[in-house]
């Protein structure tokens, strides 16, 4: 399983979200051995965190299962994107995560709660859930972030 984190940030809480590169690497070691079904493979959480006054600016989108591999051109850069991948938006709320020092533990308990989008695309059939939200959380606990 790879897990890859993306973050549109408001620049003024840019700073608090510096663990986040690490938290991604840590999670690309430990799950990238783990299988948890032939329907995904990889995950991509986009984390939304935006001042009130850009919120009209900053559109949520819905969760995007790709079940073939595919490369598109995004703002003249050539990205690829892995097939059995769902993407989706987490948008944390800008208000406690700017009045929050360390924000580790608030983002994981988030990201741990927004797993369950998992189980509202149809089209992931073999996927065994639990054991990877159960997997997530252990990850989290054993960095004492939850």
């Amino acid at each position: 399983m790879l897990i890859y984190f993306t973050e549109e940030l408001s620049i003024e809480i840019e700073k608090k979200f510096k663990d986040v590169v690490l938290m991604e690497g840590e999670a690309q070691r430990e799950f990238s051995e783990e299988f948890y079904g032939e329907d995904l493979t990889t995950v991509y959480i986009s984390l939304l965190c935006n001042s009130p006054e850009f919120e009209s600016f900053i559109k949520r989108r819905r969760p995007v299962y790709k079940s073939e591999s595919s490369v598109y051109i995004h703002q003249g850069i050539e990205i690829g994107r892995e097939g059995k991948s769902l993407s989706y938006d987490l948008k944390l709320n800008y208000e406690l995560y700017a009045g929050t020092e360390d924000i580790r533990r608030l983002l994981a308990h988030d990201i741990l709660k927004s797993l369950d989008v998992i189980n509202t695309v149809k089209q992931i059939q073999k996927f065994d859930f639990d054991k990877f939200k159960n997997d997530f959380g252990s990850f989290f606990q054993r960095r004492a972030l939850i």
